[in-house]
């Protein structure tokens, strides 16, 4: 299931995908906008429940148009690549991307290694692509349901996240950008907060 979860992220920064201001959030559930004036955009977004916590259900709904088929032809230059900021607070926003690597410099290439044919065909059955091309036009989904694992490591998962994403297309111009906020939890107390 984590390659389910990582494609529709994945999808879903395709659809949308630049600057993470999170000290401005003052929200205490999840909080979406498009951040780029592009043809590609993103109407709709919902992940349940707030705060999300791991070892249950998400359920994920969205509704993007994607104005620029993405395909792995590289002919004309570099591949599509995404470029992530992500954000933890911890009494002051802390940058993960100093921690892990938040550059995917080609898209089509990591859907070919991560997505099996399971999530393939789960997300064939939502009528979302899982491999190259990812053709121009509009996508929707609602009530995605996918579980997910606890990995009993509160202390480090539990908090406020803040991640932006941006799409650049072969030649460095901008897709599509996504400016996402959420809560996230491991533990029982996340139930209580409901």
């Amino acid at each position: 299931m984590k390659a389910v979860l990582f494609t529709i992220v994945l999808i879903c920064s395709v659809l949308g995908a630049v600057n993470a201001k999170c000290s401005s959030y003052d929200h205490k559930s999840f909080f979406w906008k498009s951040c780029a004036n592009t043809n590609s955009t993103m109407t709709y977004l919902d992940l349940a429940p707030s705060p999300l916590t791991l070892g249950n259900n998400f359920t994920l709904g969205f509704t993007g148009k994607l104005g620029t088929t993405i395909s792995n032809n590289t002919a004309a230059g570099a591949p599509f690549s995404i470029t992530l900021e992500l954000y933890k607070d911890e009494v002051f926003w802390v940058d993960l991307c100093d921690l892990v690597n938040c550059k995917i410099p080609d898209i089509c290439a990591l859907m070919s290694q991560k997505v099996n044919a399971e999530t393939c065909a789960l997300l064939k059955s939502h009528g979302l692509p899982c491999g190259c091309p990812i053709t121009a036009g509009t996508y929707s989904v609602r009530n995605f349901n996918f579980p997910t694992h606890n990995p009993h490591l509160s202390f480090l998962t539990d908090g406020e996240y803040c991640a932006t994403a941006v799409i650049a297309d072969n030649k460095g111009g901008v897709i599509g950008c996504l400016e996402v906020y959420a809560q996230l939890s491991a533990t029982a107390l996340a139930k209580f907060l409901n």
